[in-house]
């Protein structure tokens, strides 16, 4: 059953490029930023109005890059 999920979700993954965007985003800027609080920035980060459209961007130029 494990190596069952682990095949969805991946396949999951793979179809939702979103995905893997907001969490090597999320991880870009932590390490850039180096915030005190992580929790606060996450929540922060994940908040801000700008991110679905910051990510739509991402998604545009992938697929121009590709």
């Amino acid at each position: 059953m494990e190596i069952q999920t682990r095949i969805a979700n991946e396949k999951y993954l793979r179809a939702h490029k979103e995905v893997e965007l907001l969490i090597s985003g999320f991880f870009r800027e932590i390490f850039l930023q180096r915030p005190d609080n992580i929790l606060e920035f996450a929540a922060d980060y994940f908040t801000d109005p700008r991110l679905p459209n910051k990510i739509h961007m991402q998604l545009i130029k992938d697929k121009k890059a590709a």
